[in-house]
């Protein structure tokens, strides 16, 4: 069988592609790649996180005013206090991942 004509450009172009969805690694000077660490804005991980935020801040939006305006005592269920827990987690660590997370600036990624 005859085996497709691949050029080292189609493979970094997929490699480049693959490298935008996940973006811990950053291509050196002689083509390497090394890891960086820092989130690509593009990510899955990044799109999960963002969308597990937003859930938490529309579930604060409305437990405290409930809690402020109607006195409702949310301290007996352990699943609430859990959750609540659970939320404050995510926006303590939000402020780290937030420092190492790429952004968008005039079309182009800053990393």
């Amino acid at each position: 069988s005859r085996q497709p004509n691949v050029t080292l450009k189609d493979s970094m172009d997929k490699v480049d592609t693959l490298l935008n969805s996940t973006d811990l690694l950053e291509k050196t000077a002689t083509g390497n790649f090394r890891r960086t660490g820092i989130i690509h804005p593009d990510s899955e991980f990044k799109f999960a996180w963002d969308v597990f935020g937003i859930a938490g801040i529309v579930y604060q939006a409305f437990l405290i005013p409930l809690v402020i305006f109607f006195q409702a005592d949310m301290s007996d269920g352990w699943a609430i206090t859990a959750l609540n827990a659970l939320i404050d987690t995510y926006f303590i660590t939000d402020i780290c991942i937030s420092f190492r997370s790429a952004y968008v600036s005039k079309s182009v990624v800053v990393m």
